[in-house]
């Protein structure tokens, strides 16, 4: 998946966090890359590759989530709880497989997810915040 502008939700902070984490989807899916873990790669290993994507995950999405909070948002709920159901469905498929097949099914949810979490969610708050939090 590349940076379009499909992938803008008009809320600057969020759109610069979001090209953040295409950027490192890239970076931790690209197939040329080498894994330092390969040696305990077997069913349920803590793929360190995952793990990377999940601390960096959590922290982009506790960032937009006290923005949110901060500005009172009324779909903080709903938008947490989408965060939430992706970091536990990429948490059960790394440990559901061996480590190639796990980062391929990761893979594969992140990029139908953050198309669809962008339309869904972060446009959402966007059109909500309108041009009023620019000093957050």
């Amino acid at each position: 998946m590349n940076w379009s502008q499909s992938l803008e939700c008009g809320y600057e902070r969020f759109d610069a966090s979001n090209q953040c984490l295409l950027f490192v989807l890239q970076q931790i899916f690209d197939t040329d890359a080498e894994c330092g873990d390969r040696v305990g790669c077997g069913p349920r290993a803590d793929c360190g590759r995952v793990r990377s994507l999940l601390h960096f995950a959590r922290r982009k999405f506790a960032f937009e989530e006290r923005i949110m909070r901060r500005v009172g948002f009324p779909g903080l709920a709903d938008h947490a709880e989408d965060h939430r159901h992706l970091l536990s469905r990429i948490e059960s498929r790394s440990l559901s497989r061996n480590c190639e097949d796990g980062m391929f099914e990761v893979r594969q949810i992140a990029d139908l997810w953050m198309p669809w979490h962008v339309v869904e969610f972060d446009r959402m708050f966007a059109q909500w915040a309108g041009g009023l939090f620019l000093e957050i």
